[in-house]
């Protein structure tokens, strides 16, 4: 049994026509369903303009939670679509499929895109501007704008109430958007990036000319590789009919059910002379051909499947953009096909089921007629051996689609499907008459819709069994989400008894549950609608009627309540489940609140039931021990709180002729006198005088550990952030406890969310993971600093998780990575550093220690050559010696001749040995003049020498000096 949950768009609510219809339908059909409000819309509380995308995301999170148990198909519309989708990432097992009416993917930034500099300088300064538009539930219309004559902030004139009706077509209004919506949305966009990769099925309804959501399919399917398969059914004209709901036509489908009655062509042709005249939108030169030009750009494989009379009456002029050699995909070939005129019967396709015959194919469009889209696939992609990764469907007939679907899901091929608009062949004449029978022509494609036959496809969800159900007065079951012991949270419900509802017979057990508080965030309730199907009651008749009468007696305690958990903590007795017995005077559920020995309750009723309680409504209340305690509403607030509640102070039972009081340890009661403060009762055994004292407040002196709920935040560089923590509190004034403050655990809660979102405000991103400890301490003592009259103490705050948006975490994670890279780099070019520097004075002593080398070496040899010359001129001294001694012999002269004419005739033979010139005396024939010549010589010498030669006696003074 599937459960349907329907997101409303900007400015909407969840009584708008969408959302009655589908509530309507799911009742219908009996599906679960559940709608809500979002921050700033309808009857939940919250400034409009303080609300961004992220609160109303965080609003969706919460519902599905707390009130969705089991998979769910959710819808929504346009920017209700947005949110849908980014749930559908978030939370996939809670998601079983998506329907995304006209989705505004990333509407802000086409707001920001399109304002001047100008205007977006004087939306920054004054933080919002102003619009005039004729919708509101997509992009906004910017024909006109601006701020405030009187310079006051502005108030939307269309928050829509619980009984208004969201039909805007044909009137005026302003609604202001804010620059932080602007701003905060960028941590969303969806668009132009890798992040949409859903993997229940998904179906995008959307008219062709709608002007204020962009008609976005080709940029949602440009991520798509080669290896899909991209199908269109192009067979009728595409149109959009210019009214509030964007995704509507004016012609009902009747001729599809009644094959019987099917249009004459003459009638077709009437109707399309029609249609051609005022609104038809030429397929190929619109949308599908831009379309088609960027898969053929990719590559990717396209196969048109189209109705024989497409092409027959104008709405597919040019079949050239659809001939088989320009789709880049499969090349469909039948060689054994029958031409018929300018048509191909195609008879490899041994399709059985076929209504009339077989498909036909026209330059290169395959021409299926009434046969099963489905089964045609089936057999190309059998015929061609084709089983692509994904297949993408665009077809105008939810039968289409989910007959491709079907068989991609049975070959196991990824799908996408996309519906769009289309016109119906209803002849002019049948609309006139619908008009005079007062029969509306316009309505919404999702009512035109069989969605029975969507819920179908997307899967049935199985009920859980294993929650926790309680029967209501007339005797039906409805869920409580959480069994005893289990934790429960400030506006949880906890019981729902609705009189008007009452009934005996199993075929009227409907829950219909009115407008009650499903839970809180940010001190700001969040008000849903839901119906509860019968097929989760309980199926028993015995058991129901022993519901019926177990429940006589809480209607007259509880006389229409909504009891929500007034404070966090433990749920206490839940007797009643699916199959078990209950019998009158079973107590169904219980109140463990924080301060559960206290024996006043201050609970927060929803709006609606403030006239339908009263100071004299009974409560019954089961205590720790199981006890049960009587109580009545004592107080009722006269004033309805920011957060859309109701104060009600709740009396527990009187205990006031007890005389003797005794007072566990760590604990201080607070006795009044007369109504007026009397003293404090110590631990220990204590005495009252009964009638006159009574204990007041009951304290814990203990530390006390408080869970401060997620909230978001904005640090001081515009980035949204998620953080929780835990508050350590003990109460040191239990005086100042009782009458300083209404309830001061909450108040200190209340306070510690405050000063965290504005220290947090204070810090940018960075900072904040840095200075957890400067943080903590900083809220610790702004939170004693205002609690210093509240007998409360802070003495400790701890941040427990800090959580930035996901497009922020991938990009700390790449400038981590970056770091990272960066430390590399340096260590490596570091490394490089040392190691050269290394090398060269590896190299300098290299150099140095040759050099020493070779000085050591060069002086060595010149010693070695200096001593050698000096042996050889001592040498030469002596044989000179030795030869004068000789000269002055007798003969010596003589013999002096002969040897220096030996050795200058012997120089001559020299000569001619090393060298290429030979130096030749004048006279060569005549040897002896030369030898003469070379005597004569020796004789000048001789005469010179002897006159310049020492005495004999000296020359051997000399030698043998120098011996």
């Amino acid at each position: 049994m599937p459960s349907v949950m329907f997101l409303h768009g900007l400015m909407s609510n969840m009584n708008g026509t969408k959302a009655v219809f589908l509530e309507n339908y799911c009742k219908k059909h009996d599906y679960n369903f559940i709608t809500f409000d979002n921050f700033g819309h309808g009857k939940s509380s919250g400034n409009f303009l303080d609300e961004t995308i992220g609160s109303w995301l965080m609003g969706v999170e919460l519902v599905l939670n707390k009130l969705v148990i089991q998979p769910t198909i959710i819808i929504g519309s346009s920017m209700g679509a947005w949110l849908a989708i980014l749930a559908a990432i978030k939370f996939p097992s809670k998601i079983c499929g998506l329907i995304a009416l006209a989705p505004a993917l990333d509407f802000t930034e086409t707001i920001w895109n399109n304002l001047t500099e100008i205007q977006k300088i004087q939306m920054q300064q004054q933080k919002w501007l102003e619009f005039n538009g004729r919708d509101c539930n997509g992009i906004v219309n910017l024909g006109e704008f601006g701020a405030r004559s009187d310079g006051a902030k502005p108030i939307c004139n269309r928050r829509a109430t619980s009984n208004d009706v969201t039909n805007f077509s044909s009137i005026d209004y302003k609604y202001p958007i804010s620059y932080q919506l602007i701003l905060e949305a960028k941590n969303h966009l969806l668009l132009n990036s890798n992040s949409i990769n859903l993997k229940e099925p998904v179906h995008l309804i959307h008219g062709m000319l709608d002007t204020d959501v962009p008609y976005t399919i080709s940029k949602m399917i440009g991520n798509l590789d080669q290896d899909s398969l991209v199908l269109f059914d192009v067979d009728d004209v595409l149109i959009m009919d210019q009214d509030e709901y964007r995704l509507t036509h004016p012609y009902r489908r009747q001729w599809r059910a009644e094959s019987k009655n099917r249009l004459t062509r003459e009638e077709r042709h009437h109707f399309f002379s029609i249609i051609l005249k005022n609104r038809t939108i030429r397929l190929v030169d619109t949308h599908i051909a831009d379309i088609l030009s960027r898969l053929w750009e990719k590559q990717i494989p396209t196969v048109a499947l189209t109705k024989l009379y497409t092409g027959k009456f104008g709405v597919i002029e040019d079949f050239t953009n659809w001939r088989l050699k320009e789709l880049k995909g499969i090349n469909i070939d039948f060689m054994k096909s029958t031409p018929i005129k300018e048509e191909i019967l195609i008879d490899e396709l041994h399709i059985e089921n076929g209504i009339n015959g077989r498909p036909m194919m026209k330059e290169g469009v395959i021409l299926t007629a009434d046969i099963d889209k489905g089964v045609v696939l089936e057999n190309i992609l059998h015929k061609k051996n084709y089983y692509p990764k994904t297949i993408i469907f665009v077809d105008d007939v939810l039968e289409n689609i989910e007959s491709v679907e079907k068989i991609c899901a049975k070959l196991q091929i990824n799908f996408y499907g996309f519906e769009f608009n289309g016109a119906s062949l209803v002849p002019e004449p049948e609309l006139d008459k619908k008009k005079q029978e007062g029969i509306p022509v316009k309505a919404s494609k999702v009512q035109m819709a069989d969605l029975h036959n969507v819920f179908s496809v997307v899967g049935q969800c199985k009920n859980d069994t294993s929650r926790d159900y309680y029967a209501n007065a007339s005797g039906t079951v409805d869920v409580v989400s959480t069994s005893q012991g289990g934790k429960v949270h400030k506006g949880d419900i906890l019981l729902i008894i609705d009189q008007d509802l009452a009934t005996s017979t199993k075929s009227q057990a409907e829950v219909s549950l009115k407008t009650a508080m499903a839970t809180y965030s940010r001190d700001k309730a969040l008000f849903t609608k839901k119906y509860i199907s019968s097929d989760v009651l309980e199926k028993s008749n015995s058991d129901l009627e022993a519901a019926k009468l177990a429940f006589t007696k809480a209607m007259n305690s509880y006389n229409d309540m909504v009891i929500v958990a007034p404070f966090d903590g433990n749920i206490g007795i839940i007797k009643l489940r699916i199959g078990d017995k209950v019998q009158q005077g079973n107590y169904l559920f219980s109140i463990i609140a924080q301060n559960s020995t206290t024996k006043s309750i201050l609970m927060e009723l929803p709006e609606g039931l403030y006239n339908q309680v009263s100071s004299s409504t009974n409560l019954v209340i089961t205590d720790n021990n199981g006890d049960k305690i009587n109580g009545k509403i004592a107080e009722i607030s006269q004033y309805v709180s920011d957060n859309g509640t109701i104060s009600a102070k709740i009396i527990v039972g009187s205990d006031s002729n007890i005389m003797v009081k005794v007072v566990p340890q760590q604990q201080a009661w607070i006795v009044e006198k007369f109504g007026k403060f009397d003293r404090v009762l110590q631990p220990g055994l204590n005495i009252l005088i009964p009638v006159i004292q009574r204990v007041a407040y009951k304290h814990t002196l203990k530390e006390e550990a408080i869970d401060v709920t997620a909230q978001t935040a904005i640090s001081n560089d515009n980035v949204t952030l998620l953080i929780d923590g835990v508050l350590y509190v003990k109460i040191i004034d239990p005086v100042a406890a009782s009458y300083g403050v209404n309830s001061p655990y909450y108040a200190i809660t209340q306070l510690a969310q405050t000063t965290m979102r504005s220290e947090i405000g204070k810090l940018p991103l960075d900072r904040t993971f840095e200075e957890r400890e400067t943080l903590n301490i900083a809220i610790v003592s702004a939170i004693n600093q205002a609690a210093v009259n509240w007998g409360i103490q802070c003495m400790r705050y701890e941040i427990k998780d800090i959580q930035p948006p996901q497009t922020i975490l991938k990009a700390m994670e790449l400038q981590v990575a970056a770091e990272r890279q960066k430390r590399a780099q340096i260590l490596d070019s570091e490394g490089n550093r040392q190691a050269k520097i290394n090398h060269a004075e590896g190299e300098k002593a290299q150099v140095v220690l040759n050099s020493e080398a070779s000085y050591i070496d060069q002086v060595n040899r010149a010693k070695g050559e200096a001593e050698a010359i000096g042996l050889v001129a001592m040498a030469t001294a002596k044989s000179i010696e030795i030869i004068a001694a000789s000269i002055q012999k007798s003969g010596g002269n003589d013999a002096v001749s002969l040897k220096i004419a030996e050795q200058y005739i012997s120089a001559f033979g020299e000569l001619a040995k090393d060298s290429n010139t030979v130096i030749l005396p004048a006279n060569l024939s005549e040897p002896g003049s030369f030898i003469t010549q070379a005597l004569s010589i020796f004789d000048q010498l001789k005469s010179v020498s002897d006159k310049k030669l020492p005495k004999e006696s000296s020359m051997k003074k000399k030698l043998s000096a120098s011996e």
